[in-house]
């Protein structure tokens, strides 16, 4: 499975939930989506589609499993206020917030697990109102942590990191989301053909993840990631190259655009990965609370 963007029949535009050209607003497992040429339309199941849309607010919707949200009322421009959360985050990811009244500048500060500082000030050169204003605020993440598995931590954790500009982190939890999730995926099935003793000595002798998604891969589900050139290819050049090259100390520029690559290719693979065995579609998700 290959997972094509969303195309507008009417206009042939295409992309994914939230992008430019397509509004959308989620309901369940259903987007609801928009067109600009004036076309609606569903999309149900949407998870993979919102995972890899590149608008912040939809994909951390899909990846996280908790969200707070509220409004601050007495926040003034120099002055610092505390946002306790009602329920605690295993995982806090970012905070978005978006003041209400006149211009000023809000930041969180020491986003932990219980809550959030937030700081106020005012735009250079400008006289700003030093009158309280409304601050809404939004933030994503995980909780119960120690139940998801733990590919699921590093692809959320790499998610997190690409969000607040920590670009080569985020491409090495990538790297290291696949290569967890395809140890565990090929352990599983390897031991329901092979019986537990084969499937360990299978894992340790063959340590090379790209090994790993040919020949053991082809062992547990008749199945090579490389058969997928347009799956293959990209986890291959954006994820285990430049991968390799920081965990040997190569000097390696990784900027915005190739943690997108990185995304993508390495969801594409997993989801593949996936299908090829009896699991049904969707299950990737993750129980909000």
């Amino acid at each position: 499975m290959y997972i094509e963007p969303i195309e507008c029949k009417r206009c042939g535009r295409k992309g994914r939930p939230g992008e430019k050209g397509f509004r959308s607003s989620s309901h369940g497992t259903r987007e609801d989506l928009h067109c600009d040429c004036g076309s609606d339309f569903v999309v149900d199941p949407a998870h993979d589609q919102r995972i890899l849309s590149r608008n912040a607010f939809v994909r951390l919707s899909a990846a996280s499993n908790h969200e707070e949200d509220g409004v601050v009322t007495t926040l003034a421009p120099g002055r610092a206020t505390k946002v306790v959360f009602a329920k605690p985050f295993d995982f806090p990811c970012k905070a978005f917030l978006t003041p209400q009244g006149g211009p000023m500048l809000v930041k969180e500060s020491m986003i932990r697990k219980d809550g959030m500082t937030l700081l106020s000030s005012v735009f250079p050169n400008e006289a700003g109102d030093a009158s309280e204003q409304q601050v809404s605020w939004l933030v994503h993440g995980l909780v119960d942590i120690d139940k998801l598995p733990t590919w699921y931590v590093h692809f959320y954790s790499a998610i997190a990191h690409a969000e607040n500009g920590f670009c080569k982190p985020a491409l090495l939890d990538y790297a290291v989301a696949f290569e967890t999730f395809v140890e565990t995926f090929l352990e599983e099935h390897l031991r329901q053909k092979y019986g537990s003793q084969v499937a360990e000595y299978l894992l340790r002798r063959t340590w090379h993840i790209e090994d790993r998604v040919k020949g053991l891969l082809e062992l547990a589900t008749e199945h090579r990631l490389s058969e997928r050139e347009d799956v293959y290819q990209p986890w291959d050049k954006h994820v285990r190259g430049p991968r390799n090259d920081l965990s040997h100390g190569l000097s390696v520029s990784v900027n915005e655009e190739a943690v997108e690559r990185a995304h993508q290719a390495v969801y594409q693979a997993l989801r593949w990965i996936q299908d090829t065995s009896t699991q049904q579609a969707g299950n990737m998700g993750v129980a909000r609370t």
